[in-house]
């Protein structure tokens, strides 16, 4: 089965409060288990990262998608800023019809 975690941050609260919270709740644990179970690990030579590299990258992206007020993603996280709310994602896989529409 392939799942995305999603884990969002609520409206109004300071941006900083939302990425803690986010942090904070985001299963990392199942991300950790789910990559080793597809063998997915970073860098060279691979490794399979730590809980607190997992931490740090998801961090950077939820501070980079505020600032930057988009998308921005890397190692299968994904974060979005939108309408005053953040949301972090680990995907495994995805698919889109989004590249054949824009054709």
């Amino acid at each position: 089965m392939i799942r995305c975690w999603r884990q969002f941050a609520n409206k109004g609260e300071c941006v900083m409060d939302q990425v803690e919270y986010i942090l904070d709740e985001f299963p990392f644990d199942d991300v950790w288990q789910a990559m080793r179970a597809v063998g997915w690990q970073w860098g060279s030579p691979p490794y399979y990262p730590t809980f607190t590299e997992l931490r740090c990258t998801a961090k950077s992206l939820l501070e980079s998608a505020w600032v930057k007020q988009t998308r921005a993603s890397t190692r299968g996280f994904e974060a979005t800023y939108e309408d005053g709310v953040l949301e972090l994602c680990f995907v495994l896989a995805s698919a889109s019809t989004e590249d054949i529409m824009e054709e």
